[in-house]
């Protein structure tokens, strides 16, 4: 396996690729400095993109490179509320920067498993899980979630229904565990007959999107049956 430095430096050259002189930085997502994250410096102030460059990085996205509203809201409500994960086994899909696996982490989850198809997202929740001073024994990293046969608790989900063509993967991770908790900034009228909505928090993604991103609730929807 390659070691951080390395994949730092991979993960820095696939942002300069989109944005020249960006770089990744260490950030804390709250004032008790609970969790951090390798992300965009928010010094680079990306709310001020030229058009053409807010195209690009909207055309290519690096997911990792945020820490977006829906995952920013659930990792911080897992932080605050840790009986949600604690002694769970739980497994973060679509898990981008690992924010929300990494939290159930830090909360006294089990085991987590942090699912995401895109090698560079694997590698950000590899970086990532070495900032926060965990190990794979507590977080394991895969690509589909299909390869995990395991036993699984709860199934954390935020920010998939950007796309609809998502909705069949929302419903075969219903029936992949016992318990599903959803989050949402894109949908402003998701109903599912086997989901229910619980709550509704404000959230922005971090660093600021300013006026790329025009999502600023966070939708929570639990499993019913």
């Amino acid at each position: 396996m390659k070691v951080m430095h390395d994949l730092l430096d991979e993960m820095n050259s696939a942002l300069t690729s989109i944005l020249d002189d960006a770089s990744l930085a260490k950030v804390a997502l709250d004032d008790q400095q609970r969790l951090r994250l390798w992300l965009i410096d928010p010094a680079y102030q990306i709310e001020n993109l030229p058009a053409d460059a807010a195209q690009r990085v909207m055309d290519n996205p690096l997911y990792w490179m945020f820490c977006w509203a829906s995952g920013r809201v659930m990792a911080q409500q897992i932080l605050d509320n840790p009986d949600l994960v604690k002694n769970k086994i739980v497994m973060d899909v679509g898990s981008g920067s690992g924010v929300v696996a990494i939290a159930a982490a830090l909360s006294g989850a089990e085991h987590v498993i942090a699912s995401d198809i895109d090698p560079m997202s694997q590698n950000a929740i590899r970086l990532n899980r070495d900032l926060n001073e965990l190990d794979q024994q507590c977080l394991d990293v895969i690509g589909d979630y299909r390869d995990y046969s395991g036993q699984v608790d709860l199934i954390t989900v935020a920010d998939v229904l950007y796309d609809r063509d998502n909705l069949p993967l929302l419903d075969a991770l219903l029936d992949h565990a016992d318990d599903m908790l959803l989050a949402d900034s894109r949908v402003k009228s998701f109903t599912h007959p086997r989901l229910v909505k619980t709550a509704k928090f404000p959230g922005e993604t971090f660093p600021a999107l300013g006026g790329v991103d025009e999502f600023s609730e966070v939708n929570f929807y639990r499993k019913t049956v």
